[in-house]
Parts: structure tokens; sequence; C-alpha cells
């Protein structure tokens, strides 16, 4: 019985030990070209990439956008205003204000920036009855009178020649006619008209085409 199990089972066994050869030549094969796991060493701790330092200066400030309220205080003051009294039926208000205007253009430098250092300016229309004045054809008078500030900002508050100049009043006599103009008395506003300034108290008269129309 031994022998013929052998005679029929050794083909198949043959066979199968035939088969299964190639597969482990293979499998064996396959091992050895397999690459051997590589031992990864640990490397030097990465250092994390360095960021630049913040800038310790400041940026530029833009400079601030002008207000409104800054525009209007770079503005020169507006003229002060002019009080008219006396005989108000003979030139208007705006007639005043023109005769005014003329003087300050022949006074100078009061009539510049300085006359914003005056206060309480008043204008009195009165008939005329001065003998000097009535000599050169008026008939109506505009007597302005006007006081220097205490603490005047482009009046000098003295001066050598004057002593003491804040706070004086100021006397002009305005005219028209055949000789119009203006007559100035006492020294301060003779000094500040950039005339002659007579410590006896004489007026100094300003001849001004332009006060024509002051013929009433």
């Amino acid at each position: 019985m031994g022998r013929s199990w052998m005679v029929r089972c050794g083909p198949m066994l043959l066979a199968l030990v035939i088969g299964i050869l190639p597969v482990k030549a293979q499998e064996h094969q396959q091992e050895q070209e397999r690459p051997e796991p590589q031992l990864r060493l640990p490397g030097p701790a990465r250092q994390p990439a360095r960021q630049p330092a913040p800038s310790t200066s400041e940026p530029a400030a833009a400079p601030p956008a002008r207000t409104d309220e800054a525009e209007a205080a770079l503005q020169p003051p507006p003229p002060p205003a002019i009080r008219v009294t006396g005989t108000r039926s003979v030139y208007s208000q705006e007639e005043v204000e023109q005769a005014v205007a003329a003087l300050r253009a022949y006074c100078q430098p009061l009539g510049g920036e300085q006359w914003g250092d005056l206060n309480d300016i008043t204008a009195r229309i009165t008939p005329e009855y001065a003998p000097y004045r009535r000599e050169k054809g008026w008939i109506t008078a505009i007597h302005l009178t006007a006081n220097i500030s205490n603490k005047p900002r482009h009046i000098p508050g003295s001066d050598p020649q004057m002593g003491s100049i804040a706070g004086r009043t100021l006397y002009f006599f305005i005219g028209g006619g055949r000789e119009p103009g203006v007559f100035v008395s006492r020294q301060t506003g003779q000094f500040l008209c950039g005339l002659p300034a007579y410590e006896s108290g004489d007026v100094e008269f300003i001849p001004i085409p332009e006060l024509e129309f002051l013929n009433r």
C-alpha cells in the first residue's frame, strides 16, 4: 500500500514542490533587494527664522489740516466800528465810513494795521464854525476821535520823543469843499500819521482830494 501511494501521489507532490520553489525563490530575492530602513539620527534643533526688530522711530506725523477756526485766526481783524453822532441828516453812515477810509489812506502808518489798536471811534457831524477851517470852504465838518488801546499790538506803547502813547486819544477834523482834507491836532496823531509833531499844539493839514464830496 505504501508503495502504491507513492506511485499515485508522487507526481502530485513533485508538481507541488516545483510550484512552491520558484515562489520562495522570488520572495527571497525580493527580501534581498528591499532596502534596509535608514536610521534617522536627530539633527540640531531648527532655529526659527529671525523676524526684523520693530523700528523704534515713529513715522513723521503729517501736519494737521487747517481748520476754519485756524484760517480765521490768521486773518486780520475787521476794522473797528464807527459810531456816528451829531447832525446825521447831513452825511450817512456810508459817507462817514468813506471819509474815514480816505483819511486812513493818507495817514500812515496809523491807517494800516495800527488802526486795529483803536477803539471807541466816534464821528460827530457838526456845522463848521472854526475860522481856519471855514477859510477852506468847509460848511460841515466831521470831528473824529479814537482811543488807543492800553495794550496796543501794533502802535508803539511809547516813544523817546512822544513819551507814553498807549491809552491816548486821537483827534481829527475832516471836511470837504474848496480844499478837502483833514486837520490833525495833538502830537500823538501827528506822529502816527507821519507828520511833524508840534509841541505848541498847532494843527497839521493833509490835503485829501477824495473828500471833495463832503460839500454840504
